[in-house]
């Protein structure tokens, strides 16, 4: 999908902008959806949107560290085993879920209920982008 929007040839601005109205998008709605989910689920403490922030960007700032050994072998040139990376993807929604159970007291149950409610629009951006982009 990259490599597509890389041979496109359009000013490197416009790339820029293209990409970064993605990211700001995706993350806005994320974090209005764990806003969403956690007043759904009625979660005990820590609902205001500065948690709410705070806490989206720890989970995204864990799952990095968790997936980083992936990453690096990727970079290396490597293609890592898939049973590494389905146990380092594990270990992180282990992790995430736990967190927002942590800092938001709402249950394990809730917390996966309201982890759906963050995975469900980064998937629609990834469709989304990739259909767009096959369409280039």
């Amino acid at each position: 999908m990259w490599l597509l929007l890389l041979q496109i040839r359009v000013p490197q601005s416009v790339f820029f902008i293209i990409v970064g109205a993605v990211i700001v998008g995706l993350l806005l709605t994320d974090i209005i959806m764990m806003k969403l989910g956690l007043s759904l689920v009625k979660a005990e403490s820590h609902t205001n949107l500065k948690w709410v922030v705070s806490s989206f960007f720890l989970q995204i700032l864990i799952i990095f560290i968790v997936i980083s050994p992936v990453i690096l072998i990727i970079f290396v040139g490597l293609i890592p085993p898939i049973y590494n990376i389905i146990i380092f993807g594990v270990l992180a929604l282990f992790i995430e879920i736990n967190v927002i159970n942590i800092i938001h007291k709402t249950g394990i149950g809730r917390a996966i209920v309201v982890f759906i409610m963050i995975v469900i629009p980064t998937v629609v951006y990834v469709l989304i982008l990739t259909f767009l982009m096959s369409r280039l």
